[in-house]
């Protein structure tokens, strides 16, 4: 089985791709449409300049990027991803919502000891204050968004995108262990965003900032620090107390002592819960 060609972060397929838009494409235009083409294209590239830049606690507060993407290209990182090249933007205006327009970006994701992998992403902009700002899709108006829903069905867009499909699957069709990674990529993100991330994702609040101190210590492999034990996807409470307690059997301490936190089934216990636990 192929995925659908890496999108978004990496094998995020941006919703709109599901969608239709009546776009006017790049060229042609008044001074004014060319002048807004070149803002959006120049956006775009600034946005992908600072995915392959900037550290991760830099990337977790620019604003283009959500929550979800962010945990995905957290973990792609973590996995080998190590920047975007070769961009292409190309801006499609909508015709009934004055200072939005959409970008189909395409670009080659550069991997640790693989060759250049594919992918494109379909952006949103809106111009704000004279300039143009990457923007979520929730957060544009309505008659935008009805706009979107409605008509995106653009034949450069769709000629645009089924090339870097082709590319892609042509990719995947050579080398069947590139094939198989990228599948085991797919399940990874797919599960940091269920799992690992997911008080922060769905329970924290929306100006919650990402949880670095648990973050580092458990890509360091130090999950426990002092008597604090942070909850990693996974986690049963039999098995940390084989880990650290040396005796599986003793996961009844750990409940007890967490009771609280844990609530009445100890069989639940989430990700970045903060369980004490008393070594020996």
């Amino acid at each position: 089985m192929k995925i659908k060609h890496l999108s978004c972060c990496l094998l995020i397929t941006c919703a709109l791709f599901g969608m239709t838009l009546n776009a006017d494409a790049k060229g042609g235009g008044t001074d004014e449409e060319e002048a807004d083409e070149k803002a959006v294209i120049e956006a775009v590239n600034d946005y992908y300049e600072t995915l392959n830049t900037a550290d991760i606690k830099e990337l977790s507060e620019y604003g283009a990027i959500s929550k979800s993407k962010f945990v995905s290209l957290l973990t792609s990182m973590d996995m080998g991803l190590s920047g975007f090249e070769n961009i292409e933007v190309h801006p499609f205006k909508l015709n009934d919502s004055d200072g939005i327009y959409i970008a189909l970006a395409v670009y080659d994701l550069k991997f640790e000891g693989l060759e250049p992998l594919p992918g494109s992403e379909a952006i949103s902009l809106e111009k704000e204050n004279g300039k143009y700002q990457i923007v979520s899709l929730e957060s544009l108006p309505d008659k935008a968004r009805q706009e979107i829903n409605e008509l995106f069905e653009n034949g450069e867009i769709t000629a645009i995108n089924a090339s870097v499909q082709e590319e892609y699957d042509s990719l995947l069709d050579q080398n069947s262990e590139l094939n198989d990674k990228i599948q085991e990529w797919d399940c990874e993100i797919k599960q940091n965003q269920s799992s690992t991330y997911y008080k922060w994702i769905f329970l924290d609040g929306e100006d919650e900032p990402f949880p670095f101190d648990k973050y580092y210590s458990i890509r360091a492999g130090e999950e426990i620090q002092g008597s604090i034990y942070y909850v990693m996807a996974g986690d049963c409470l039999w098995d940390i107390a084989a880990r650290y307690l040396n005796d599986a059997s003793r996961w009844t301490e750990i409940y007890l002592e967490n009771k609280n936190t844990i609530g009445e089934n100890p069989s639940l216990i989430y990700p970045w819960q903060e369980l004490y636990i008393e070594i020996d």
